[in-house]
């Protein structure tokens, strides 16, 4: 694909639809779209923090131990991680479902403000 078409390319794509009384449809403020990506990632954040953090701390602990205990055994960290993982998933999975549902209401919702 050569540079020419793909710029023409992007060019069509980046270029809103008019509908029968010539108004622009389908585009979105340069904002609003940034906006829906910041509260994406902070979302993923919140989802991922609860698995990642207790992951950290058994990593940390179980590195602790290893050192005061010189057994250097590089799967011993595997097992206690993953249980730690998954109690955490099962303790936050009703927090982490609310949020979810909160996220993508908000988001559905804002899709009637998106198309005026």
């Amino acid at each position: 694909m050569g540079t020419c078409h793909r710029v023409a390319h992007a060019q069509f794509l980046a270029a809103p639809a008019e509908d029968a009384n010539g108004k622009e449809i389908g585009a979105l403020e340069i904002e609003v779209v940034i906006d829906i990506m910041q509260e994406s990632f902070r979302t993923a954040l919140f989802l991922a923090t609860p698995a990642l953090l207790s992951a950290l701390l058994v990593g940390v602990a179980v590195s602790v131990f290893q050192s005061v205990t010189s057994i250097q055994e590089q799967t011993l960290v595997f097992v206690p991680k993953m249980l730690a993982v998954m109690v955490a998933l099962i303790l936050t999975f009703s927090w982490m479902l609310s949020m979810i549902l909160r996220f993508t209401e908000h988001l559905y919702g804002g899709i009637p403000a998106l198309l005026e």
